[in-house]
C-alpha cells in the first residue's frame, strides 16, 4: 500500500483536543480550500477508537478544507469564563475556524500577517512581524480580531455571542486584531530565529566567519527596545573547513540556541539574552547526521538538556548550558536491512513526563520496507531504555508523526496504514469456585482468567484468533507481545501472565489470605486452597494493574460443609431357607447396563470383521 511519505503526507496537521484526535481523512497538503467531496475530517475518541463524526469542513464559499491546526482557547471576561476549542483550516491568509465538537464552521478571519504562531497563557494565537526593512515590529492577537473588547458594549464581555455580531457576521478583518506597532533599529542582519511572547524576539546572521544575535524585547511597555547586538568571531575551521552553520533550536527556560555545523557534525550554544558565545564544539556525531534535510527537527530541548538524533540512528544527550555529552543511545537495525547504515534513522517525536520518545522514519523508502523500525521511549534523564518495539509502527517524514494526549499516543504507521492509540489498558478479571459444597478438610481449586479488554482487542481479527480473550502480560514481554497480537509477528516462548491476589472472606467474617498466583500465557491462573472453617466463603480475585494495564478485580462464593462419615455395616447373608424366590423383573438400571455392554459388543465385533477384511 501507497504510505503516505515524499509530499503525500495522511496524517499531517493531526491533533488531539480534550481526548478526542481530528485527523484529514485523505491527503490534502498544500491544497487548501478544494471542492472534492471526499475530503473529510475525522473525528475519533481517543480512548476508545469511537468515530465519533466524519464530516468535511464546507467554508462559507462553499469550499472544502483540510484540517491545519487546533485551538484551545479560554476565554476570560466580565460576562463568561469558558474555554472554546476550535479546528483551524488555513487557505493563504484567509483562517476558518470550525467548532471542534460538531465540526461546524463557527467564524473567518482575513488577511492574517505573515509569521509563526505563538501562543499566549490562555491558547490566544499571536504572529509577530518583524520587517527589518522598514524597521518595524507589529503584535496581531487573533482574539482582539474577533472581540476587540475596547467598544465600550456590554458584548465587550462576551465570545460566543460576539460571533453572532450584524456588524461583522462571523468574518473578521485581522487589521482588528493589531495590539500594537513599534519602530525598530534597521540595521539589523539576518532573520528572526527565535520569538517568545511577551519576552523577546531573536534574530541571528551566521557566515563562516562570525555570528551575530540580536535581540528585542517583547516585554509590556518595552516592546521593540533592542536588548544586545553581540558578535562573535568564529574560529578559523569554520572557513578553512568551509563549513555550513545553522541555527537549529533553541530554549526560553534554558535561556540558550544551538547551531550546528553540517561539515563537523558539531553543535554550538549561545544565550539568549546576550548573544554571547556559551560552548562548543561539541564532540563530532556520526557524519551521516549531516544528510538530514531537516536538521532542526533533529533537535529539541528539555530539562535542561540537548537531544540530538538524525541520520545516524544515535541519540545524543548534551547538558545545554556547558555542552558536555552526557549519553548516547544506539537504535541497531538486527535485521541488517538499513542501506546507508547498522543503525535506525530517527527522529525526536516529543517529550513528557520525564521521557522522550523517537521514532524512525527516511525520505522516501523502498519497497519492501525495511523490517524492525524501532519505536523508542527513553529515560530523559539517564538514556535508560523504557521500552522499544522494533517493527511497530513507522513514521513518515512528510506525512506527520506520533502525538499524544491524555497520555495516549496516536501515531500512523506506514507499515500498514492504519491509525494506532497507545496507551494504558482496561483489564478484566474472573474468577470460578467450586459450584457443590467442599466437605470440612478437603483443598479445592480456585481458578480464573485475566485479559486485556481494550478496544483494539474487539476487532474480528483479534476475536477470532483469541476466542477467550487476548491474555494480559507482564510489562517485560509487553512488546514483542503487542507485535504478536497487533502485526501477527511469532508468539514469543517466554510470556508471562500477571500477578493476582486472593482473599477471602469466612463465615465469621474474617478475612482469609489465600495468596498470590501470576496468570500463564493464556491468561488463567489456578490456586489450591483449604478452607479452615465450614460455611459460606466470599472469595475476590484482585488484580492491581500495570504499567500497562489498569486493574481489575472479581469475586465469587462457595460453601464448606460438615459432612459425617457414614459407619461402615457388614452385609446380612439370608439363610437358604429365608432367600427370596427368583425374580423375573429387570430394573431399569439394570436394562441400561445392558444396553451399553451390548454397544460394546458390537462395536467390538464390528472391529473384528474391518481387521478380517484388512487382513483379506
Amino acid at each position: 500500500m501507497e504510505m503516505g511519505d515524499a509530499y503525500e503526507g495522511k496524517f499531517s496537521s493531526s491533533v488531539i483536543i480534550n481526548g478526542v484526535l481530528y485527523y484529514n481523512k485523505i491527503n490534502a497538503q498544500g491544497r487548501g480550500s478544494v471542492s472534492i467531496d471526499s475530503q473529510e475530517v475525522i473525528a475519533v475518541d481517543l480512548h476508545t477508537g469511537e468515530v465519533l463524526w466524519s464530516k468535511a469542513l464546507v467554508n462559507p464559499d462553499g469550499g472544502v478544507q483540510s484540517l491545519s491546526f487546533g485551538q484551545t482557547f479560554y476565554w476570560d471576561a466580565f460576562n463568561v469564563h469558558g474555554v472554546y476549542t476550535y479546528l483551524w483550516a488555513t487557505n493563504g491568509s484567509t483562517w476558518d475556524a470550525y467548532d471542534a465538537f460538531t465540526g461546524d464552521w463557527a467564524y473567518r478571519v482575513t488577511d492574517v500577517p505573515s509569521g509563526s504562531n505563538v501562543y499566549g497563557p490562555k491558547g490566544e494565537i499571536y504572529r509577530y512581524t518583524v520587517d527589518l526593512n522598514s524597521g518595524s515590529m507589529a503584535l496581531w492577537n487573533s482574539t482582539k480580531s474577533v472581540n476587540p473588547q475596547d467598544t465600550g458594549s456590554s458584548q465587550d464581555g462576551s465570545w460566543g455571542r460576539y460571533l453572532d455580531t450584524t456588524d461583522y457576521p462571523r468574518v473578521f478583518p485581522a487589521s482588528r486584531g493589531i495590539q500594537w506597532n513599534v519602530t525598530i533599529p534597521t540595521d539589523l542582519p539576518g532573520s528572526v530565529v527565535a520569538t517568545y511572547y511577551a519576552d523577546k524576539v531573536v534574530g541571528a546572521q551566521i557566515t563562516s566567519s562570525a555570528v551575530r544575535l540580536w535581540g528585542l524585547s517583547l516585554e509590556l511597555g518595552k516592546e521593540g527596545t533592542l536588548l544586545y547586538d553581540n558578535t562573535w568571531n568564529a574560529p578559523q575551521e569554520w572557513i578553512s573547513g568551509n563549513q555550513t552553520v545553522q541555527w537549529m533550536t533553541s530554549s526560553q527556560d534554558d535561556d540558550v540556541g544551538v547551531l550546528f555545523s553540517k561539515e563537523t557534525c558539531q553543535n554550538y550554544g549561545f544565550s539568549l539574552s546576550t548573544g554571547e558565545y556559551m560552548w562548543g564544539p561539541t564532540e563530532s556525531q556520526y557524519y551521516l547526521d549531516a544528510l538530514d534535510d531537516t536538521k532542526a527537527g533533529a533537535r529539541v530541548i528539555a530539562y535542561g538538556k540537548l537531544y540530538s538524533a538524525s541520520v545516524g540512528g544515535i541519540v545524543y544527550c548534551y547538558d545545554v548550558k556547558t555542552g558536555k555529552r552526557l549519553w548516547t543511545y544506539e537504535a541497531n537495525d538486527t535485521y541488517t536491512e538499513i542501506l546507508w547504515a547498522n543503525t535506525w534513522w530517527l527522529r525526536p517525536l516529543f517529550i513528557t513526563d520525564g521521557k522522550v520518545y523517537f521514532g524512525h522514519y527516511e525520505h522516501s523508502a523502498i519497497d519492501p520496507r525495511p523490517r524492525g523500525a524501532p519505536f523508542i521511549c527513553l529515560d530523559a534523564e539517564t538514556g535508560e531504555e523504557i521500552w522499544t518495539v522494533d517493527g511497530m509502527f513507522r513514521q513518515t517524514r512528510w506525512g506527520g508523526r506520533a502525538i499524544i494526549g491524555d497520555s495516549i499516543i496516536a501515531t500512523m504507521d506506514t507499515y500498514d496504514q492504519r491509525i494506532y492509540a497507545i496507551g494504558k489498558g482496561p483489564s478484566a478479571t474472573t474468577i470460578d469456585a467450586p459450584m457443590t459444597a467442599v466437605a470440612a478438610g478437603e483443598s479445592l481449586v480456585l481458578r480464573g482468567t485475566v485479559v486485556d479488554i481494550s478496544p483494539g482487542t474487539e476487532e474480528y481479527a483479534l476475536t477470532a484468533r483469541f476466542p477467550n480473550g487476548v491474555p494480559a502480560v507482564s510489562d517485560e514481554c509487553m512488546s514483542d507481545w503487542m507485535l504478536c497480537v497487533y502485526k501477527q509477528f511469532t508468539k514469543p516462548t517466554d510470556v508471562t501472565g500477571v500477578p493476582v491476589h486472593l482473599t477471602a472472606v469466612d463465615p465469621n467474617g474474617n478475612v482469609q489470605e489465600i495468596g498470590t498466583v501470576t496468570s500463564d500465557e493464556l491468561g488463567n491462573f489456578a490456586i489450591l486452597w483449604a478452607p479452615p472453617v465450614t460455611g459460606l466463603y466470599t472469595v475476590t480475585a484482585q488484580f492491581e494493574g500495570t504499567k500497562s494495564y489498569y486493574g481489575s478485580e472479581a469475586g465469587t462464593s462457595f460453601v464448606v460443609s460438615e459432612v459425617a462419615a457414614a459407619p461402615v455395616v457388614a452385609p446380612t447373608q439370608p439363610l437358604p431357607s429365608e432367600a427370596p424366590p427368583p425374580s423375573t423383573t429387570i430394573s431399569v438400571s439394570t436394562i441400561t447396563y445392558l444396553a451399553i455392554g451390548a454397544a460394546v459388543v458390537v462395536i467390538v465385533v464390528a472391529a473384528a470383521v474391518l481387521v478380517l477384511r484388512k487382513r483379506k
